[in-house]
């Protein structure tokens, strides 16, 4: 299936807010007490969790080790309202993040046992994979960098379990990821060497150009500059070879947002100039005029090179 320029996010990170409060767009600070006022009053639980855990970190970052506790409190009641185990782990591992970050490392351990138990609730392999790669870097921040390279053991055995290649390939990129900020290179380098053996395997023109576009995407994650230059180039030799136009524009499309995410703006516009030119080869008008605009509005989206 094409994707249809979704930017690809690497990692959720906790923001440090500096001062008493917070701002949008140079406007009138927000106190501590009005944010978290505010997020209380979010109704989805997975939403609330995350805003108060951001509040909670900042807080602790601003020195205010009360508010920051008894917000965190809150996090951690909003994480259990959380129904979906995936979700759930995901916001406990961002939770325990901050606890490790802030030095309560025995907190962070506590919460990372809840997050493990969420994850193994999570029927999906690629989607448990997943979160068991982003429970093992929270792991590091606690301290357990033992366990942490066991976790990514158990993560990595359920991502070789995933039938769909393109599944498998994004979840040892996440398993990749994370060997990587464990600073594990060997181990890290070992997985992406497996997912780039999987993504040669798919004869489909376009999922494989997706699929080496992804793992181009975590090397340059990784610091992996010149391994992903050379898995991008790859990716946009393969799609040379798809035969139909508007699935070769997008596909091109999608690789130059990536790229355009890697810092690579100026290959990311040439492959836009490449598209626009492909696209309109499209045979049917309304088809082309769609897939013509979308590619001109990435365009117009992107950065420009210096």
């Amino acid at each position: 299936m094409i994707r249809y320029f979704a930017v690809f996010v690497f990692c959720a990170g906790l923001s440090v807010a500096v001062g008493c409060g917070s701002s949008d767009s140079g406007g009138p600070k927000v106190s501590y007490d009005q944010q978290i006022a505010q997020a209380k009053q979010e109704p989805v639980a997975d939403v609330r969790a995350k805003k108060l855990t951001e509040i909670g970190f900042n807080l602790g970052k601003a020195g205010d080790s009360f508010g920051s506790e008894d917000t965190l409190k809150l996090a951690a009641d909003a994480c259990e309202e959380i129904t979906d185990p995936a979700t759930k782990a995901s916001r406990l591992a961002l939770l325990a993040e901050a606890h490790g970050r802030l030095g309560s490392a025995a907190q962070g351990r506590r919460t990372v046992d809840r997050a493990l138990a969420a994850a193994d609730e999570i029927e999906s392999n690629e989607i448990k994979a997943d979160k068991l790669a982003r429970i093992a870097r929270a792991q590091k921040d606690v301290g357990d960098t033992e366990p942490a390279a066991k976790t990514l053991k158990k993560a990595e055995a359920v991502a070789d379990a995933v039938q769909d290649p393109s599944g498998k390939i994004l979840a040892l990129a996440e398993v990749a990821y994370a060997h990587a900020k464990l600073e594990n290179e060997a181990e890290a380098g070992r997985v992406v060497e497996k997912a780039l053996e999987a993504a040669r395997g798919i004869e489909d023109a376009q999922k494989q150009c997706e699929a080496l576009a992804v793992i181009a995407s975590k090397q340059h994650a990784m610091g992996r500059e010149d391994d992903a230059a050379a898995t991008f180039a790859k990716a946009v030799e393969r799609a040379a070879t798809i035969e139909d136009p508007r699935v070769h524009a997008l596909a091109l499309a999608d690789l130059a947002e990536r790229l355009s995410n890697a810092g690579d703006h100026k290959q990311a516009h040439k492959l836009l100039d490449e598209a626009d030119l492909i696209a309109h080869k499209i045979p049917e008008p309304d088809m082309q005029r769609q897939t013509v605009e979308a590619v001109r509005t990435l365009e117009g989206t992107l950065p420009r090179p210096e």
